[in-house]
């Protein structure tokens, strides 16, 4: 080890020579949206600026956007490819929602089990694969697939449903609010994002919670976004809502 460190040529230095600051108007990079149905999750990601929506759920289809529908995995891999080659780049991508996302990439969680040694001769489904591979491969994909789309944009965000705890997620409180996914999965992608927001309703607006104060998982790395109730959304008399996405993404 030593002899090697000697060998390396330092080009640049790596050290600081002082305190890293902050950037402290950094957009979001992955950015879970999570609420109870009907919260407005749909209707305002629609309106995030330059957002290309990869509906799982045909939840848009009465919803003006720049959508596409997906419904296999072969569709999805053939969506990223052609992002990846085509000339319009998209600053956000909204993959809506977690618990369809989870079905669809299971397939591939099976093809990512036949790669290896043990799982080549294996003729079985998914749900049946030994020794827990049928909560481990499916997980996988999902963070495979998701970081994949995460190199494809600036920010990530991923829409879910909401789900109350059962103890299960490390505090201990089952009236916890957090995201409809199974457990250790949930938690990979919690660990994963920088913010984690629960929309919900009060009368005409719809508010984003990143303060997680009460029984809802709701926080932020970003400097400006930590600790905040922000206002995303609101209707007025005739019903028509104005967005404020530029509190999240500038």
């Amino acid at each position: 080890m030593e002899a090697a460190i000697k060998e390396i040529k330092v080009i640049q230095p790596l050290l600081p020579s002082g305190v890293v600051r902050a950037n402290k108007n950094e957009n979001p990079r992955l950015m879970v949206l999570y609420g109870d149905p009907k919260a407005g999750k749909s209707t305002l990601c629609a309106m995030i600026p330059g957002a290309l929506i990869i509906d799982l759920a045909e939840e848009y289809k009465y919803i003006d956007a720049m959508k596409v529908q997906i419904s296999s995995i072969e569709k999805l891999f053939q969506l990223g490819k052609e992002i990846r080659n085509s000339k319009n780049k998209f600053p956000v991508i909204v993959i809506d929602n977690a618990s369809l996302f989870y079905e669809l990439v299971k397939p591939y969680g099976l093809s990512l089990y036949k790669d290896t040694a043990k799982g080549k001769y294996y003729q079985g489904s998914v749900e049946d694969i030994p020794f827990g591979g049928a909560w481990y491969w499916p997980r996988m994909a999902f963070m495979k697939v998701l970081e994949g789309f995460l190199g494809l944009c600036k920010s990530l965000v991923l829409v879910g449903h909401v789900k109350t705890g059962s103890g299960e997620d490390g505090t201990g409180d089952a009236s916890m609010m957090t995201l409809d996914l199974p457990g250790q999965l949930r938690n990979a992608v919690l660990g994963a994002a920088d913010t984690v927001g629960r929309l919900y309703r009060s009368r005409r607006q719809n508010i984003l919670d990143l303060d997680g104060g009460g029984n809802a998982l709701a926080q932020s790395r970003v400097p400006k976004l930590r600790g905040r109730q922000i206002v995303l959304g609101e209707a007025d008399e005739k019903g028509m809502i104005k967005h404020n996405w530029n509190e999240v993404f500038e």
